[in-house]
């Protein structure tokens, strides 16, 4: 048995590009309703302003905690930078 690649092939055979148009009509609609929000907020300046100063108070607690944390940042960044070797790992 095959793992499913999309909701649509676990339906019959004839129903699935209905399925498939379903699931991009949903996804198109939550897009757009979701811009139009988007929108909306960034149309008001003081709701906008809320947003920006909870964004930054987010920002801050991202390295809560870290401060002992047995892989510093600079250890991660350089290995991530490194190029990986041709036998998939990293040196």
């Amino acid at each position: 048995m095959r793992a499913s690649t999309s909701r649509a092939d676990r339906w019959p055979p004839l129903l699935r590009p209905v399925v498939r148009l379903v699931v991009r009509v949903r996804r198109w609609w939550f897009m757009r309703r979701f811009n139009a929000a988007y929108a909306r907020l960034r149309a008001d300046p003081v709701a906008w302003a809320e947003e920006l100063e909870e964004r930054r108070l987010f920002e801050n607690t991202l390295m809560d905690g870290l401060e002992d944390d047995p892989w510093p940042r600079e250890d991660i960044d350089q290995w991530m930078r490194e190029p990986p070797r041709r036998d998939g790992g990293r040196r």
